[in-house]
């Protein structure tokens, strides 16, 4: 799974159409969210895609964000988004792991800037 993200993380390119930030807005802004809804208001604001991680309960086949971030290419390339990860254990996971068809976990979903799926 950590595969398949890197590789959509290397073949997307959401820049096209935002705005670079300044520097130190970038420093204040959190790695990732934990709540969707949250996540989901930043990426209307930010006008960035919202990258949403969905893990399962058990932590050896979650996707850990400190992996996907491990390199500096990923890490620049991952401010071009919102993440947000998701812990389908809790009540708030379980609701949004319904919003997206309780697909098989971890699962990996990347909704536009115009948030369209």
């Amino acid at each position: 799974m950590l595969y398949h993200l890197t590789l959509m993380l290397a073949v997307l390119d959401p820049s096209v159409g935002i705005q670079t930030q300044q520097v130190a807005t970038v420093a204040s802004q959190p790695t990732h969210f934990t709540n969707y809804a949250v996540a989901y208001r930043e990426a209307q604001r930010a006008k960035k895609p919202l990258l949403v991680i969905l893990n399962p309960a058990e932590e050896s086949s979650a996707v850990k964000v400190d992996e996907v971030r491990k390199t500096q290419q990923r890490r620049d390339l991952l401010q071009k988004f919102v993440v947000v990860v998701i812990d389908t254990a809790t009540d708030h996971g379980e609701t949004v792991n319904k919003l997206f068809n309780e697909k098989s976990l971890p699962h990996v979903s990347v909704i536009d800037r115009d948030q369209q799926w």
